[in-house]
């Protein structure tokens, strides 16, 4: 799946697919033919990717699931335009609080000294459940 994923990069470039770019999409294809499957798309920023990938993906009515995770709207209803897309929204204080909190301290309290700064470390990452992880992954490693 890396190597199809650095192909959908580089056809950007090209005007057209290459034999070894067509041979690894055939063998994705032939792998997932009447199999169940869930790909997640990450941080897609255009549609363009979709419409390389979707040509790849079998469609065989059985149950099979691709996620994309995007940040543009219109990206976002490109895959079908009659389903909304779940907007996510960003954490308030409290939640990224107690998510740090949770990270750090896992099965302890937090100090009650070490509170009003976790809650402004918590806050200074916007909201971001990722940012939030991140920085407790790093306090954790520093105590």
């Amino acid at each position: 799946m890396i190597k199809i994923q650095r192909n959908l990069g580089k056809s950007k470039c090209r005007g057209s697919r290459g034999r070894e770019e067509t041979a690894d999409f055939t063998k994705v294809y032939k792998k997932l033919k009447g199999r169940r499957y869930l790909i997640v798309m990450d941080d897609v920023w255009s549609s363009k990717i979709w419409d390389d990938v979707r040509n790849i993906l079998p469609d065989d009515n059985n149950g099979s699931r691709i996620v994309l995770t995007t940040r543009l709207p219109d990206v976002a209803v490109y895959p079908d335009s009659t389903c909304a897309p779940h907007e996510m929204r960003f954490m308030n204080g409290s939640e990224s609080w107690d998510l740090l909190k949770g990270r750090v301290f896992a099965n302890s309290d937090c100090p009650p000294e070490l509170e009003d700064v976790g809650k402004k470390i918590a806050r200074s990452c916007g909201g971001l459940p990722l940012a939030v992880v991140l920085v407790a992954g790093i306090l954790v490693l520093a105590s």
